[in-house]
């Protein structure tokens, strides 16, 4: 064996893990998933910078199996992370809004999930350090933790290249190769 998947044995598991994600939207319902805590046994729920993952498998599997309840179950948590996180100025912002409204929008052209998606890039924006040339991570820029700078904000410079790449803002562009 030399480690590597067939393609036929990638498509047996993503047929079967269809029907399995489905059954855990019902589970989760109105509630995204966090993470799960195996030493408790217990999901945690509505957490902070992992939710846009969730709608974001939800799309993906959708565009490979084209099964329609899972592009309705991506649509109903992609509006939940857009109404829970609409507010949120963090720089977690690429996490939560790319996989879920970005995506949400390149596979259905909606252009509400647009809208929310390049919101949220603005607002990553707005967090743009000049002077230092860096995104502050997290909490209000005029608060205790202003200034704060970490590693984990360059993967959520994807959302500032990707509202460019819609946009043609040039200052996006500018903040996100700085």
């Amino acid at each position: 064996m030399n480690g590597r998947l067939s393609g036929e044995a990638v498509r047996e598991q993503l047929d079967r893990f269809g029907p399995r994600v489905l059954a855990a939207a019902r589970f989760f319902g109105d509630d995204l998933p966090d993470y799960y805590d195996v030493a408790s046994g217990r999901w945690h729920l509505n957490g902070f910078w992992t939710e846009g993952f969730w709608p974001g498998l939800l799309w993906k599997l959708y565009t490979y199996s084209q099964d329609e309840r899972l592009a309705e179950e991506a649509r109903r948590t992609t509006r939940l992370v857009a109404r829970m996180k609409a507010g949120m100025d963090d720089h977690d912002l690429g996490f939560l809004f790319l996989p879920s409204c970005g995506l949400g929008h390149e596979v259905t052209g909606n252009d509400a999930m647009l809208a929310d998606a390049l919101a949220a890039a603005r607002r990553l924006a707005r967090r743009y350090v000049p002077s230092s040339r860096f995104i502050s991570a997290h909490g209000p820029l005029d608060g205790p933790r202003a200034g704060f700078a970490i590693l984990d904000t360059v993967m959520n410079l994807r959302l500032l290249f990707w509202a460019v790449r819609r946009t043609g803002d040039a200052r996006l562009a500018e903040i996100a190769r700085e």
